[in-house]
């Protein structure tokens, strides 16, 4: 799934737009969180 988001992301380098620059923003965001939110669980698991 993030494999094809990257590809898209690469597609959309052909033709630049504001709204995909905007989306590729938000998209940085939402895999900085998950990699937050991984390495949580991580820690908790290790806890354990």
């Amino acid at each position: 799934m993030l494999i094809k988001l990257l590809f898209s992301k690469d597609a959309s380098k052909k033709k630049p737009e504001k709204k995909e620059r905007s989306s590729w923003k938000v998209l940085k965001m939402l895999i900085r969180l998950a990699i937050l939110v991984y390495d949580a669980l991580r820690f908790f698991e290790g806890d354990e």
